[in-house]
């Protein structure tokens, strides 16, 4: 099913494009991430998904906030953990392509994106300290966080100047 809603570039052609995105992001599991976590194996399940989450990922995430705040809350999640740093550059190149898509207006898309900066923050320093362009892409997106003056956007870029 997954293979399907991503790859096909006609299955949601009969409806309005934000239903289709919205049972994208279900069937992808950004709704449902203790569920996936119940399941024996969920990192390596997560991991066998890379290639289609990186699909989804550059077909979708430039276009709607609503994209990136249910990605954005995935990998926050354990469930997401596996594809955290795959993430940060998934994110941080749709930003580059589109940077209207950091001018997004609903606070949970804002909420989400601090989330998960600071699950890269707290869970993720020694791999961000061993790659330098992950870092460089997590400093990126704290400073967008601060120029948009999201709460505790300062007080991150403060724990991350900190640690590196």
């Amino acid at each position: 099913m997954i293979e399907f809603l991503v790859l096909d570039e006609e299955w949601d052609k009969g409806g309005p494009w934000y239903y289709g995105q919205q049972l994208e992001r279900h069937v992808l599991g950004f709704g449902a991430p203790d569920s996936l976590k119940r399941v024996p194996g969920h990192a390596a399940l997560i991991c066998t998904m890379r290639d289609l989450v990186e699909i989804w990922a550059k077909k979708r995430l430039t276009s709607n906030e609503d994209n990136l705040a249910g990605f954005c809350g995935f990998l926050s999640t354990e469930a997401g953990k596996p594809l955290r740093i795959d993430g940060l550059q998934w994110i941080a190149d749709a930003m580059k392509a589109n940077p209207n898509l950091g001018k997004w207006f609903r606070d949970r898309t804002s909420s989400a994106f601090m989330e998960f900066l600071d699950v890269l923050v707290s869970e993720h320093v020694a791999e961000l300290a061993r790659d330098g362009k992950a870092r460089q892409m997590l400093l990126d997106l704290a400073a967008h966080a601060v120029s948009r003056q999201l709460t505790a956007a300062l007080a991150l870029q403060e724990r991350i100047r900190r640690l590196f």
